[in-house]
């Protein structure tokens, strides 16, 4: 360590470390700042549901659509955001006229559910 006569350090060190050292040091602080980042992450888990059902990522999700009727395939066009949209129902739900709710987003189709048996 290098000291002036004013009692700074030389200049372009850090803590009187000379510029390799510095790196070196830098590199260790970044690579465990990461490991311990990664590591919260892990230990947090990540979402159960999937992106295309996940509220957090698709703020469709929980948005309510009228269907005015289903077709025989089980799907409906409904109008959503100002456009038209292909709906099908969530599996294992009837297909009743109505209000409903966005359950997921795939692709360009909304899979609905009838907004009775969503909880509010």
């Amino acid at each position: 360590m290098k000291i002036s006569r004013r009692g700074f350090l030389k200049r372009g060190t850090v803590l009187g470390l000379s510029l390799p050292l510095q790196m070196v040091t830098g590199a260790i602080v970044g690579a465990g700042a990461t490991a311990l980042w990664w590591a919260d992450r892990r230990r947090r888990g990540s979402s159960d549901r999937a992106a295309h059902q996940n509220r957090d990522v698709n703020l469709d999700i929980g948005e309510r659509v009228h269907v005015a009727a289903w077709s025989a395939d089980g799907t409906a066009q409904v109008r959503y955001r100002g456009s038209g949209w292909t709906a099908r129902l969530a599996p294992g739900v009837p297909a009743v006229a109505g209000e409903h709710v966005v359950s997921a987003v795939e692709g360009n189709w909304l899979v609905l559910l009838p907004a009775s048996s969503v909880r509010s």
